[in-house]
């Protein structure tokens, strides 16, 4: 699909390809997906666009979000709010190139999703990560590089990890970095980098 305003496609089904490529400002894309071995890919250019992946319930979906501009959001949602719709082995990775960008990842409400692979890479100023991931065997990779960049939670909401034997780590080149927290569950790893001036890092594990 490539066009400017509004794209919306849900599938049922496997081995599925959806590509969207919109240029311009305040475009949006969705796409949902009960199923497995589906490729997803949004492609966007401009100013204000949001892009919304949702993996209702499925396997080894390969979900590729790419935002340049200004004021971009990317939404990716698995398993929630119902945790009985699992969601395992997928493969996540959003990147932002611009100011002012936002990529929120929600997996799960109380657990039971497992083993994905989540990949944020955000460049540029002022961009968020809104995070809330639960289950087991994730695998998750920020980078920032930027100036003002922040993970967030512990006294605010999201960046919240819950699960057991989740690999997490943040990598930051910049000015005044925040990561804090926090990661709940057993057998976790975390790994933070911070290049640059004013960085904070207040990880929490219980």
């Amino acid at each position: 699909v490539l066009g400017v305003f509004g794209v919306g496609v849900d599938i049922i089904g496997d081995d599925n390809e959806l590509t969207a490529t919109q240029v311009g400002l305040l475009n949006d894309a969705y796409m949902g997906v009960l199923g497995t071995d589906n490729e997803f890919m949004i492609n966007q250019v401009g100013e204000s666009n949001s892009a919304h992946v949702v993996n209702f319930n499925g396997s080894e979906n390969d979900v590729n979000v790419i935002q340049s501009g200004q004021e971009n959001t990317a939404v990716v949602e698995s398993s929630y709010p119902d945790i009985s719709l699992t969601s395992n082995d997928n493969d996540i990775d959003i990147m932002q190139n611009g100011s002012q960008n936002e990529a929120m990842v929600t997996l799960a409400g109380i657990l039971d999703s497992n083993m994905n692979q989540i990949d944020l890479a955000q460049t540029g100023e002022m961009n968020v990560v809104d995070m809330m991931v639960e289950g087991n065997g994730h695998s998750i990779d920020i980078s920032q590089t930027g100036e003002g960049n922040w993970v967030v939670g512990m006294e605010q909401p999201a960046f919240l990890v819950g699960g057991e034997n989740v690999s997490f780590s943040v990598t930051q080149m910049g000015n005044d970095n925040i990561v804090e927290g926090a990661v709940i569950g057993f057998n976790s790893t975390v790994s933070v980098t911070q290049i640059g001036d004013g960085n904070v890092t207040s990880i929490t594990q219980m």
